[in-house]
This record gives structure tokens, sequence and C-alpha cells, in this order.
């Protein structure tokens, strides 16, 4: 992920710390900084007026919040986490800073890991949250069902221009494209779909939006191209 002067890297379920490189960076570089993180952590959001990084832990379900400077074992400011906050294996995640809202998108593979037998299967969803919420919070809006078409949503990307939030959904083998991300809500169908054999795209999971070539640009799991 780019933002501003850095390139903030972290490693799913291979590792335990995130990488900052500066933009400048190139070959076998040496990273500006990195942090450790908790285990399986995915997708990362900036709260650049707050000068704040989120990032999403797949299991157990969290939202976690760093300093933007953090490194070493600098610790979490704040977390988003707990039953009422509804996030089942987290992964994409989104700072809208226009409207202050926080866009995560997670699978639906709901359990209490510390009790055998609780796990259930439910809809993936995008779960929407106020920016700043913290603790056990409950999402203001949720967007989830079969017309939403999401499966296995990995990052997604805002349009800040434009307010649309573009998500990679890994195993639906496509883009979806959502608008009025600031009010919908339910069980919606995304305003475009973008898939097919012409696209190349296998396990969609990155996907960022670049405003001044105005192009979209997607990173693939499944053949290790963009």
């Amino acid at each position: 992920m780019l933002f501003l002067s850095d390139i903030y890297s972290v490693e799913s379920d291979t590792g335990d710390k995130m990488l900052v490189f500066g933009i400048e960076s190139s070959g076998n570089a040496t990273p500006k900084r990195n942090l450790h993180t908790p285990h399986r952590v995915y997708g990362i959001g900036v709260d650049e007026a707050r000068a704040e990084i989120y990032v999403t832990v797949e299991n157990p379900a969290e939202i976690v919040v760093y300093k933007k400077g953090a490194q070493g074992e600098d610790q979490p400011i704040k977390r988003i986490s707990g039953p009422r906050t509804q996030l089942h294996a987290p992964h994409g995640i989104v700072i809208d800073e226009k409207n202050q809202l926080i866009y995560v998108n997670h699978w639906g593979q709901a359990a209490d890991f510390r009790t055998p037998g609780t796990g259930q299967f439910l809809d993936p969803a995008i779960n929407v949250y106020p920016l700043g919420a913290e603790g056990d919070v409950e999402p203001i809006r949720v967007i989830s069902g079969s017309r939403t078409q999401l499966n296995w949503p990995a990052n997604m990307a805002l349009d800040k221009a434009t307010g649309d939030l573009y998500v990679a959904n890994d195993m639906g083998q496509s883009v979806l494209v959502f608008t009025g991300m600031n009010y919908v809500r339910g069980n919606v169908p995304p305003t475009r779909v973008i898939k097919g054999d012409k696209t190349k795209m296998l396990n969609p999971t990155g996907v960022t939006v670049d405003h001044q070539n105005k192009e979209l640009w997607v990173s693939n799991l499944g053949s290790a191209s963009a």
C-alpha cells in the first residue's frame, strides 16, 4: 500500500510485522522501519488527518490502530473488537476521510476460537463504522446478501473524486464497484462489475485507484500478476 511518501507492507499469514519503505526505494532495499503486529494482519488503511494507521486482523477478528510513525514494539492506541462489531474474518479496509467513515469487509467465518464447536458461516459483508470508533462498537450500516456478489472480498480502494468503492473479490474472480457508500446499506447489488476472461483476473486480492492516470490497478494472487 502506498500512502503519501511511504510504502507499507504487511505479512498476512506468513509473519508478524509491517515494513515501511521510502517511495524512492528500489531493488534489495532496507526498510525505513518495521513494526511488530499481531499475526494475520491483512488490510491497511490510513487516516492522514489524525496520522493513524488502521490494520485488519483476520483471527481473532479485530481492527488495530497505531500511530502512523509506530515502529518496533510500539503498542496500538486503540482497537475495534468484540461481538457487537459483527466482524468475522475481516480483510479489506478503507478510510473515508471526507465522510468520516471506515469501510471494512469480512468473509463471514464466525467463531469463538476459544470454544470448540462455535464456528459458523455467515454471509460476507462490508461493515461501516464512524471514523474514530473504538472498542466493541456496532456498525452503523452493513452491506451483505446474495445480491452483493461478495465472495472472499479482499483489499478495497476508494475513488475520492467519485466516492466509488472498488472491492477485489477473490473467489468471485471480479472487482465489484459500489456507489453511494455514505448511505447505501443492506442486500444491494454493485453498481458495476469487472469480470470475465478478457480481464485476466485470477483470484484478485489487491486493487488501487491511480487518480492521475485515471486507471484501476488490480493484483492477482492466482497468477502473481497485475
